[in-house]
């Protein structure tokens, strides 16, 4: 009975350990470079530029908002206390999904110059 004890007493001790025992954290570089291959020297020159948003991309943004939300219920009286009241945030999704002309937005955009 005694050992018995004892190896639950020693089987609990060593739960209690490891999971108590935290892991090791990670070694993050602290300037990580975020393109592919190495860095360059940052470029400071000044130059033009033309918004151009890929064809891929306004589609995948289409496919996104005609994902039927999962919105959360409105509470009683808050307003926009807690975010978004989802009856706003269904106006808006409605307006994006057919009215938004991105393509028009892109030539509004760029009639006046950018640079870099």
């Amino acid at each position: 009975m005694f050992l018995r004890a004892c190896a639950l007493v020693v089987v609990v001790a060593g739960a209690a350990w490891w999971v108590m025992v935290e892991p090791p954290l990670p070694h993050l570089h602290p300037d990580p470079w975020w393109a592919p291959g190495h860095p360059k020297p940052e470029d400071t020159s000044i130059r033009k530029f033309t918004i151009n948003i890929p064809q891929e991309a306004v589609d995948d943004l289409t496919t996104l908002l005609n994902l039927k939300p999962r919105l959360v219920p409105a509470l009683h009286d808050v307003n926009f206390t807690y975010g978004v009241h989802p009856d706003t945030l269904q106006t808006i999704l409605q307006y994006w999904r057919h009215h938004y002309n991105w393509r028009q937005r892109e030539a509004r955009l760029n009639k006046y110059p950018h640079y870099l």
